[in-house]
């Protein structure tokens, strides 16, 4: 599927975001549901938390850094283990070898997303397979290549620059399948001269179903 969302309209993307979440559930039966497009929506807006069902409302940006921070962690906690000894692993915390950290509210709270049935899109670059979610899996990447916003307007000039950058550009999925993101990447929309070909940046991304 794709879309270019109206770019005015609140409530046009409201709907539109309801009447593609409505055709997608229903195509689902026949396999997995790709959604690419300008939604004219941030993370934030309206349009996005419907498709995604609020998924990603409360969590990290999803940039580089912020998984080189999460893997570099990851990687101290587990050397505090194997050594014994406590390391620092965050600005005022330190993890120690016995550190184990349980939110019942968190476990409540995935158990019952595993209970609905109800299927909502899934944003490819928070389900990129990182070098930290698949163990450090030869060919991963660290987090998502090139940049995060995806629109930039054309110059200075231009009546849009004033809400540029902005991340508005989407690859989603839809399916109860176990889908992989293998890659996720926003390149440049301009050429070595600085001429821009696009408004908009190029979204790419390799994916796997089975």
């Amino acid at each position: 599927m794709n879309a270019h969302m109206d770019h005015l309209g609140t409530v046009a993307r409201d709907e539109s975001s309801k009447l593609i979440l409505e055709r997608a559930r229903d195509a689902s039966s026949e396999g997995p549901v790709f959604l690419l497009g300008d939604l004219n929506s941030t993370e934030e807006g309206g349009a996005y938390l419907t498709l995604t069902g609020s998924k990603y409302q409360d969590s990290l940006k999803n940039d580089t850094l912020a998984n080189l921070q999460a893997l570099n962690e990851t990687s101290a906690s587990a050397y505090a283990k194997q050594t014994g000894l406590p390391i620092r692993t965050g600005e005022g915390s330190i993890s120690l070898p016995t550190h184990r950290v349980i939110r019942p509210g968190k476990i409540l709270e995935n158990l019952q997303k595993q209970q609905q049935q109800v299927l909502y899109f899934e944003d490819a670059s928070h389900e990129l397979m990182t070098r930290l979610k698949s163990q450090g899996a030869l060919g991963t990447l660290s987090g998502p290549y090139g940049y995060r916003d995806t629109f930039t307007s054309f110059n200075e000039g231009d009546n849009e620059a004033k809400r540029a950058p902005i991340r508005i550009d989407f690859i989603m999925t839809l399916s109860d399948r176990n889908i992989v993101i293998h890659h996720y990447a926003a390149l440049s929309n301009q050429f070595d001269d600085g001429l821009h070909f696009s408004d908009h940046r190029p979204v790419l991304s390799r994916i796997s179903w089975n």
